[in-house]
């Protein structure tokens, strides 16, 4: 891992050689540094075994870049090397690309009710500015990364191959999975998400992709997997972090359903998107949260009979113990259906 961004790097993108830089985040996808310029830079170096068609995505990420702008909403800043580029190769073939510091706060989760209306509005907001899109426009950088009958194959499949053998130490949360599933997969609402129509959505909505500016702004950030996906898989995304208050690995804290926090998710997100669903994406609205939450703890438990080579782990077990706590919260939300779908049929009623 590189200690700073390379000389070559710096200079390619205009930036003092001299500028102190510090390294942001831990078990980030990239490897990120700002740097004390002014204004101040974000550096980055892309990992592309994740994103393997880097000069696509910074495609995606220009237009993006120019549709919310024309929209006045706050976005990042891409910058262009001297070579009039968005993409950086260094000399040892990494690649690279800067863009302007947001100046804020960035916080795990939102502290007050007043927040997770906010941080849903600007998320909201995200999306109403890109409901003229064509997701055909965007190309999808990670295939399939909202797909639930996809992230469900891979699951099978990973117990099935047991890559590790951890089959019969994961064989409780196996089987905690597939009754789950059952669960889902008799909900009323579940054709309607299979035949959720395509948009182009940020794909990733969670208070830490959100900068909090001293003005008061809210900056969307973390931007890479804007791209085709379904509209309320943001939506479900929100819910799954903004209606829990333990953290994503607390496998003890079961918690209770926090049916106001929902309800102002749902009612945040609709009044910054300022659009009427498509009557599918209304059928489906209750469930999203449900459906992000059960495809996130199949992730985890892919990743961990997989042997925890996709999700960066700090302890032993944490994959585990992420999907433990990842299910448990959706047998909440599941076993508080029908509360989902009275406040959600009540906030599509409001913005009539």
């Amino acid at each position: 891992m590189a200690t700073t961004p390379p000389a070559s790097v710096l200079d390619a993108f205009d930036i003092a050689p001299g500028a102190a830089a510090t390294l942001l985040g831990v078990g980030h996808i990239h490897q990120t540094w700002h740097m004390a310029t002014s204004p101040a830079t974000v550096v980055q170096r892309i990992n592309d075994n994740v994103f393997r068609a880097p000069h696509e995505l910074m495609g995606n990420l220009a237009r993006l870049e120019s549709t919310l702008r024309a929209h006045d909403i706050p976005t990042l800043e891409w910058l262009t090397s001297r070579h009039g580029t968005l993409l950086h190769r260094d000399e040892s073939g990494a690649l690279w690309r800067a863009y302007r510091y947001v100046d804020g706060d960035v916080r795990r989760t939102a502290s007050s009710l007043g927040e997770v209306q906010a941080i849903s509005h600007a998320f909201g907001r995200f999306a109403g500015a890109l409901a003229d899109e064509s997701p055909d426009d965007y190309v999808p950088v990670i295939e399939g990364f909202h797909d639930f009958s996809a992230r469900e194959r891979a699951w099978r499949f990973a117990v099935l191959r047991d890559e590790s053998n951890r089959f019969l130490r994961a064989q409780p949360e196996i089987e905690r999975a597939s009754r789950i599933l059952e669960r889902v997969h008799e909900l009323a609402e579940f054709d309607a998400w299979r035949q959720l129509p395509p948009r182009v959505v940020h794909n990733d909505a969670k208070a830490a992709n959100i900068v909090r500016g001293v003005d008061g702004t809210l900056t969307v950030i973390d931007l890479d997997t804007t791209m085709g996906g379904p509209l309320l898989a943001d939506i479900g995304a929100l819910v799954r972090t903004l209606c829990r208050s333990a953290s994503e690995d607390d496998d003890r804290a079961a918690g209770s359903l926090q049916t106001e926090r929902f309800g102002l998710v749902l009612r945040g997100w609709l009044e910054g998107y300022g659009r009427q669903l498509h009557a599918i994406e209304a059928q489906a609205l209750p469930i999203a949260g449900v459906m992000l939450t059960v495809e996130n703890a199949l992730r985890f438990l892919t990743d961990y009979l997989d042997g925890d080579t996709y999700f960066h782990i700090e302890w032993p077990e944490q994959n585990r113990a992420r999907f433990r706590a990842q299910i448990g919260h959706a047998q909440v939300l599941l076993d508080g259906i029908n509360d989902l779908r009275r406040v959600a049929a009540n906030e599509i009623a409001r913005r009539r």
